[in-house]
């Protein structure tokens, strides 16, 4: 793990507690809510109608042909499942834990968290900290942000590979550069926000995950962006305002 150093770029922090992360503002609550229903009403439409085949075939004797509609539903809960399990572990992140602290701070834990799992998948993370004057967030939830890159970058090294975080003061902005050499992204990297957009379906993956992300950096005045890594692999850019408040 790198040390800290101090900072990068031009431009000077603001160190009053940045009230980040709160609770989402309304037009973002409503937009997710829609989408969130929206997923979760195929598969329930689908269970129903593969419940009420089975209750046919049940009637009818046909036990064989019943089993086969009732996994077919329980295939359709076990998404159902995953999409609120995800949209709840969001929705609790920080919810309980207002306390404020340093991206850096934040960054610098939830690397910690996943030191077993890298060292199992065989990869090596690196990370430096650049800018004592990075601005204080919600601690949780940024944690949960810089989880999902994580986590996802991870997976996406199956044979083991490298995972480098940068972070530090350019301008107005706190910057956190994580890059990985994994299987890289589509090949327009944006879809990744897009909601319930998954490449991992077959292993329980919603495609919710990095939505909610953008929801909570752009609420903050903030931006996430993906890019290609050259040589192979994915590179995500948070970037967050220094002297600004969300409104």
């Amino acid at each position: 793990m790198g040390g800290r150093n101090e900072g990068i770029g031009a431009g000077t922090a603001n160190t009053s507690a940045n009230p980040a992360f709160d609770s989402a503002a309304p037009s973002v609550q409503d937009d997710l809510a829609a989408r969130v229903a929206h997923e979760l009403n195929n598969p329930l439409d689908g269970v129903l109608r593969y419940v009420n085949l089975a209750l046919r075939a049940l009637h009818e004797n046909r036990n064989e042909e019943a089993g086969e509609y009732l996994n077919r539903s329980r295939t359709g809960l076990m998404r159902m499942t995953s999409i609120v399990r995800e949209v709840l572990g969001y929705a609790r992140a920080g919810a309980g834990d207002p306390a404020m602290g340093e991206i850096n701070d934040a960054v610098e834990a939830t690397i910690r968290s996943f030191e077993a799992q890298a060292a199992d998948a065989g990869v090596v993370m690196t990370a430096t900290y650049r800018g004592e004057a990075m601005p204080k967030v919600r601690s949780a939830k940024f944690g949960q942000i810089c989880a999902n890159i994580i986590k996802n970058a991870i997976e996406a090294m199956s044979e083991g590979g490298m995972l480098t975080v940068d972070t530090g003061i350019v301008g107005h902005r706190a910057v956190v550069r994580i890059e990985d050499t994994g299987s890289g992204l589509p090949d327009d990297p944006s879809q990744v926000f897009e909601p319930f957009f998954t490449t991992k379906q077959d292993e329980g993956g919603t495609g919710l995950g990095l939505a909610i992300c953008r929801d909570y950096v752009e609420q903050i005045g903030g931006t996430i962006t993906a890019g290609k890594r050259e040589g192979g692999g994915a590179v995500f850019t948070i970037q967050i305002p220094t002297g600004t408040s969300p409104g």
